[in-house]
C-alpha cells in the first residue's frame, strides 16, 4: 500500500512534471514533504510516497500458532 501524505492537493497527484520521491514508512514520507515544502510558500518542489514499512511485508505462510510440532525427548 502506498501512503500519501493527509491533506494533499488532488491537482498536484495529477500533475505529471511533478517529481516522486519513494521511501519506506510514514514517518520518512513526512519527513519529506517537510523537506519538499521548505522554503516556498506555493508548491512544493516533489511528491514524496510511502510504502509500507518493512515489518509489514513479513509473511505468515508456514508459522503456527500454539504449540510447536517438536518432540523433546
Amino acid at each position: 500500500m502506498l501512503y500519501l501524505v493527509p491533506g494533499i492537493n488532488q491537482g498536484f497527484l495529477r500533475d505529471p512534471s511533478v517529481p516522486v520521491a519513494i521511501t519506506e514508512g510514514e514517518f520518512k514520507t513526512l519527513a519529506l514533504w517537510r523537506l519538499a515544502n521548505h522554503g516556498l510558500p506555493t508548491q512544493p518542489r516533489f511528491l514524496p510516497l510511502g510504502v509500507s514499512g518493512v515489518y509489514n511485508w513479513r509473511g505468515t505462510i508456514g508459522k503456527t500458532v500454539g504449540r510447536t510440532a517438536v518432540a523433546w525427548t
